[in-house]
C-alpha cells in the first residue's frame, strides 16, 4: 500500500503564496522605518565616462536615528535622487549602533578629536542650550537624540570627514558608571566626592 507523504511547510506562512509573504516583510521592515529621524547630509552629482558617452548618477550621504541614542549613516548611489536616498536610507538602518548620553540629552562629557584634516571640538550643554553646530552636526545629533550640545568643527568641513569625526567623538566618551567599572572604583571617587569614614 503507497503511503502519502506531507508536504506541507509547518511554518506559520504555509499556504502563503511566495509573493505575499516577501510583501508582508516589505511593508513590516518600512513601518519599522517610518519611526525613524532621517536627514539628507550631502547629494553630490557622478559622471563616468564611457564609450557611449557620459553616465550621471546621483551619490547621497544619509544619517538615520530612532532619537534615543541609536543612530547609522551611509551612502547610496542611483540614477535618480529618490532612489539614491532611499538606498542610503536602507543601508544606513541596518548598521545602526547605540551610544549613551547623558540622561538622555547631551555628552557625558567634553572631548575633542581629530579625524583626517577634520577637527572637531564636543562640549555638554545644561538643559535649555540647544544645539550650537552647523548645519551637518546639527541634523547628526538630532537623528542620534542629543537636545543639548555646543560642537566647533575645525578643519576640513567635508560632510562625510566630519559625520565620522563626530562619532569616534561620541564613541570615546564614557559614562561614569563605565570609568568606576573599568577602573574598579566607587561612583564617589569618580565624582572626587570623599568616601564616608
Amino acid at each position: 500500500m503507497n503511503t502519502i507523504k506531507n508536504t506541507f511547510n509547518k511554518d506559520s506562512n504555509a499556504g502563503v503564496p511566495q509573493a505575499r509573504r516577501s510583501r508582508n516583510r516589505r511593508f513590516d521592515s518600512s513601518r519599522k522605518k517610518e519611526n525613524l529621524i532621517n536627514h539628507v547630509l550631502s547629494l553630490n552629482w557622478i559622471a563616468a565616462v564611457t564609450k557611449g558617452g557620459k553616465r550621471q548618477r546621483v551619490c547621497a550621504f544619509v544619517i538615520v536615528g530612532d532619537g534615543n541614542g541609536s543612530a547609522g549613516y551611509s551612502l547610496g548611489k542611483a540614477k535618480e535622487v529618490s532612489d539614491a536616498v532611499r538606498k542610503a536610507m536602507d543601508k544606513a538602518s541596518r548598521s545602526m549602533f547605540k551610544v549613551s548620553l547623558k540622561e538622555g540629552r547631551t555628552f557625558h562629557h567634553d572631548a575633542e578629536v581629530k579625524y583626517c584634516s577634520t577637527r572637531i571640538c564636543l562640549r555638554s550643554a545644561p538643559v535649555g542650550t540647544g544645539i550650537i553646530a552647523s548645519e551637518v552636526v546639527r541634523s547628526s545629533l538630532d537623528a542620534l537624540g542629543v537636545k543639548d550640545a555646543v560642537v566647533k568643527v575645525i578643519g576640513s568641513n567635508n560632510p562625510h570627514n566630519v559625520v565620522k569625526a563626530l562619532f569616534k567623538g561620541v564613541f570615546s566618551m564614557q559614562s561614569p558608571k563605565m570609568i568606576a567599572i573599568k577602573r574598579g572604583i566607587s561612583m564617589d571617587k569618580v565624582f572626587g566626592k570623599a568616601e564616608a569614614a
